[in-house]
């Protein structure tokens, strides 16, 4: 009996002179990256695709977007069609209220009625 006792604190001396000597490691909350929510979309079976439509600014074009949804490599009849207008306006055929969040964006200037500025031009493509 006196052996076990001896043998238990012997053990808790150095349980107790051992753990200081650990240090304590934590795991840190991080914000996602954007890579890793496409990940978890691929594994998902969700695919995003982007295009780059600069080619179309050479001229103003009527701007019309498609999707047809798949499900097992299968059309499943759905079809969605959206309509965004054309491709460049003008910043004058666009109100007064929404113009400045168009120049503040593209860091554009406001100009004079009838002046080179006025006609500022925007451009849009889908990303």
């Amino acid at each position: 009996m006196k052996k076990k006792a001896i043998v238990a604190g012997l053990l808790g001396m150095v349980c107790v002179l051992a753990s200081p000597a650990q240090e304590m490691q934590r795991v840190k909350s991080v914000e996602p990256k954007l890579g890793d929510v496409f990940h978890v979309m691929n594994d998902l079976g969700i695919h995003v695709f982007r295009f780059d439509l600069g080619g179309f600014l050479d001229a103003v074009y009527e701007v019309e977007g498609y999707v047809a949804e798949y499900k097992d490599n299968r059309p499943t009849g759905n079809v969605h069609t959206f309509q965004f207008g054309n491709n460049i306006r003008s910043l004058d055929e666009i109100p007064e209220e929404h113009r400045q969040g168009f120049r503040d964006e593209y860091k554009s200037p406001k100009g004079k009625p009838g002046g080179k500025a006025s006609k500022t031009w925007w451009s849009a493509s889908v990303i």
